[in-house]
């Protein structure tokens, strides 16, 4: 199986989400036998390189809604919009670049620059049964229904027929999309309940959520382990400080612990 990080050069941070990128990668090949792709939209510079050097298959793509996106930046007078959504809407194209390269019959996983790795979730993924997708809860690991696209197994013969219709969807609701969750909110929209499956909460398991053994697939979601400085000093976004809880800076040191391990 083959498991897909987009990134976007010109995206805020972007230093700071190749060094989780890294770790994602190494973490995924320590724990699985997935392949690692990456979706980039950008440049020669130090992490293309890198990626490169540890072997990583690197699609060099821009994001088939970005003339929508510009628009609405332009529309609206917000620069920001382009440069986050760049990369983040490269997702809604993975299905078309798998059936470009003749992938078009498999299974990926499809995952954020800041996930980690705990072990091999091979023997959890859910039976999809024509479904396009499956994903797992958000908030809390007791509500499926409003479900988090930062970690997500994809049919993509189920999933291709349904992207350029989505995409449409999106563009058509990209004003209102960005100032919920992306296409994460489209996502929930556009796909009818018997569309989707759901995914253990161990395969996408928030660090503030507490301790879990069990789990598969950190993703921090919310805050970032570079965001410690700022959390100590109390230059924190409003919505991240109660999720900076004591789990969250203990599985922030278990990513210290792989990142000094693993990235040299």
């Amino acid at each position: 199986m083959r498991c897909f990080f987009n990134l976007n050069e010109s995206a805020p941070h972007f230093w700071n989400y190749g060094e989780m990128l890294k770790v994602a990668i190494l973490s995924l090949r320590k724990h699985t036998s997935m392949e690692p792709v990456v979706v980039y939209d950008g440049g020669d510079n130090y992490l293309a390189r890198w990626l490169t050097g540890y072997g990583v298959e690197v699609i060099h793509h821009r994001c088939r809604l970005l003339p929508d996106l510009e628009r609405l930046a332009s529309g609206t007078g917000n620069p920001s919009l382009l440069v986050h959504g760049a990369g983040i809407l490269l997702k809604a194209d993975l299905a078309d670049l798998c059936a470009e390269r003749g992938w078009g019959g498999e299974r990926i996983l499809f995952c954020d620059c800041d996930v980690m790795f705990q072990g091999d979730p091979a023997g959890d993924w859910p039976a999809l049964d024509g479904a396009c997708f499956a994903v797992g809860p958000e908030d809390v690991p007791e509500a499926p229904e409003r479900f988090n696209t930062g970690v997500m197994l994809i049919n993509v013969a189920s999933m291709l027929p349904r992207a350029e219709p989505f995409r449409k969807f999106l563009a058509g609701i990209l004003a209102e999309a960005v100032k919920v969750s992306w296409d994460q909110h489209a996502y929930r929209l556009f796909f009818r309940r018997d569309e989707w499956r759901p995914l253990r909460a161990e395969l996408n398991w928030k660090p503030y959520w507490g301790p879990n053994p069990g789990a598969r697939i950190i993703h921090f979601h919310g805050p970032k382990p570079w965001m410690r400085a700022d959390i100590a000093s109390g230059r924190i976004d409003a919505a991240h400080a109660p999720l900076a809880v004591q789990s969250f800076f203990e599985w922030c040191d278990r990513w210290d612990a792989f990142f000094r391990e693993a990235v040299r």
